[in-house]
């Protein structure tokens, strides 16, 4: 049971390590770009994360394309 415990704690740990790494992460050409979120809401964020367009609607996935149209 201890040793159950102890993988369950180590794993959470990591998992915890993971995302903070990543959301440290910096480009050292200092590229920015504007993305697409999809979920409870759909939205496209500006590269400053301003919200250039959004769609108050749950949406599972989406694509823009090169003319801009989602």
């Amino acid at each position: 049971m201890r040793a159950k415990i102890t993988k369950i704690l180590g794993c959470l740990l990591l998992g915890i390590g993971g995302t903070h790494a990543a959301a440290q992460q910096r480009s050292p050409q200092n590229i920015r770009h504007a993305y697409l979120v999809t979920g409870a809401q759909t939205a496209i964020i500006s590269e400053t994360d301003q919200i250039l367009w959004r769609y108050p609607r749950n949406t599972r996935d989406g694509c823009v394309l090169e003319s801009g149209n989602v």
